[in-house]
């Protein structure tokens, strides 16, 4: 069980800024079913992400908060936003830092990989130039494609791609 306090409200500070965001209410509800260990996370998470976005809403061309916004809402889950960020953030870089724009498509590869979305995937791992980065990463997502051709059903796709390949690491 969370404490009173944890539970009450989360006070955040925000980067770039002296406003504090109170009151975050923690969904109650979840605590008995178990849930509360992911909605901690994402709880976790949440100041990050208003921090960002408050960040990128103060410099609108810089990629770095857009990036960093990318990465929170790929961790959350939410793989579409993640995808939309990382696109905004590869137009905001300069094409000479292709280390961080190799970050990006993975981030963009792996979250239409979760997406189920290979040939969007593979588009987006084609775009990564280093080749100890592209070459497995495009293992992966032929491998999730010959999953999903041999599962009429997308449910069992799923399964058989979580059971059958390792987790990603969670930091890009």
């Amino acid at each position: 069980m969370p404490s009173t306090r944890m539970a009450n409200s989360l006070k955040v500070s925000c980067l770039y800024t002296d406003t504090f965001i109170d009151s975050f209410p923690l969904p109650h509800h979840l605590f008995p079913c178990g849930v509360f260990l992911q909605e901690a996370i994402n709880v976790v998470r949440l100041p990050a992400a208003i921090a960002y976005r408050v960040a990128a809403s103060l410099a609108p061309d810089d990629p770095a908060p857009f990036s960093n916004l990318s990465a929170v809402e790929f961790e959350m889950g939410h793989y579409q936003e993640a995808i939309e960020l990382a696109e905004k953030s590869i137009a905001l870089t300069p094409s000479s830092d292709q280390t961080r724009l190799d970050r990006f498509h993975v981030r963009i590869a792996k979250s239409n990989l979760h997406l189920l979305k290979t040939v969007e995937a593979l588009s987006a791992a084609e775009k990564v130039t280093a080749d100890d980065i592209r070459e497995p990463l495009m293992a992966d997502i032929r491998t999730v494609k010959e999953l999903i051709g041999s599962s009429p059903d997308q449910s069992v796709a799923r399964k058989n791609i979580l059971d059958r390949l390792p987790r990603y690491k969670p930091c890009l």
